[in-house]
């Protein structure tokens, strides 16, 4: 079975619908699942990057009422470039995911996740918004689908990967 919050919605923001999506897949010996972050937004509203730039606030998860998950790695995908009144800030719109990588304490015990997104949503006017983001699971009963993992497999492709044949040998900055 794959494992979702299904959508979320604010009723006082209607615009943004965010949901959490387990792919099933997962590398017992690392002792970690694979999952997204969806995030959809409607006509002109855009959330943030890591770094939104001069202006925004970077979506953020807090996990710590999460049980048997030990930490959670984000990607990020490439972002858009936005100029809104002279302020250039970086994000999305429309639908992204956020791909992400949860190691578990114990794959042989239940997976509590009670975690908090706060999501900046913004047009003219900014929102910043809370969503509760609530499973329970057994690692082993978590089954891969097919259509899950192809999305999932399109989230990684939009994240800026290294390499080892770039190195950075300089920055400037000219102000």
């Amino acid at each position: 079975q794959t494992t979702d919050t299904g959508w979320m919605t604010n009723p006082q923001h209607p615009p943004v619908q965010t949901r959490f999506v387990l792919t099933g897949q997962q590398d017992p010996q690392a002792k970690t699942l694979t999952g997204y972050l969806d995030v959809k937004l409607s006509g002109d509203w855009k959330t943030y990057w890591r770094s939104p730039g001069e202006g925004g606030v970077a979506p953020s998860i807090d996990w710590q009422n999460s049980q048997n998950l030990s930490k959670v790695d984000w990607q990020w995908p490439y972002p858009q470039k936005f100029e809104l009144l002279g302020i250039e800030t970086l994000g999305y719109k429309g639908d992204t995911l956020f791909p992400m990588t949860l190691h578990i304490d114990d794959m042989s015990k239940p997976v509590t996740i009670d975690a908090v997104l706060t999501l900046s949503s913004c047009t003219t006017i900014c929102v910043l918004t809370d969503y509760q983001i609530q499973l329970t699971f057994l690692p082993s009963d978590l089954k891969v689908d097919e259509d899950v993992m192809f999305s999932y497999a399109q989230a990684v492709s939009n994240v800026p990967q290294s390499s080892p044949f770039v190195e950075v040998t300089q920055t400037n900055w000219d102000a």
